[in-house]
């Protein structure tokens, strides 16, 4: 029993360890974006031309967010992978 309780916190160490990884890199296109955005909406004011990278702020917002999510549930995502697998190992 010991050594599935192992498996099960290597899996979920590994599923944490990537999706922090792609938080950390969805929260920097995240903030790209508005960086990228910033100096568009001063010139608002004044009757010119801006552009917002919308995109780049919405996509790293929500693939951060599922990064978190996925960082959170770790360890039942791991407990149904390494039980899916000893039952396919049963069979």
């Amino acid at each position: 029993m010991e050594h599935i309780e192992t498996l099960i916190q290597e899996v979920a160490d590994k599923i944490r360890r990537k999706a922090l990884i792609s938080a950390l890199i969805h929260g920097a296109i995240c903030i790209a974006g508005l960086l990228l955005s910033l100096p568009g909406l001063e010139s608002m004011g004044h009757g010119g031309s801006y552009i917002i990278f919308w995109g780049a702020v919405v996509f790293g917002l929500i693939q951060c967010a599922r990064a978190i999510s996925r960082y959170v549930g770790a360890t039942e995502t791991a407990t149904g992978a390494v039980a899916a697998y000893l039952r396919s190992e049963v069979r």
